[in-house]
């Protein structure tokens, strides 16, 4: 059987908590500075696809 890795040594849990802590230091360290942080890189909604403008007629029975 291989060895397991221990949570702290995954890459994946690795790679978040770095990402976690360069947010963390761009927003100043503030939990209010990282709602700002977070709320001017939210993704702005985007535009619904138009709509058709007829419907399939339904078959004749």
């Amino acid at each position: 059987m291989k060895k397991r890795l221990r949570l702290a040594e995954d890459p994946v849990v690795a790679e978040v908590r770095s990402i976690r802590a360069e947010l963390w230091r761009e927003a100043g360290g503030t939990v209010a500075g990282l709602i700002r942080l977070v709320e001017q890189r939210k993704p702005s909604k985007r535009k619904p696809t138009a709509a058709r403008s007829k419907r399939t007629p339904r078959r004749a029975r």
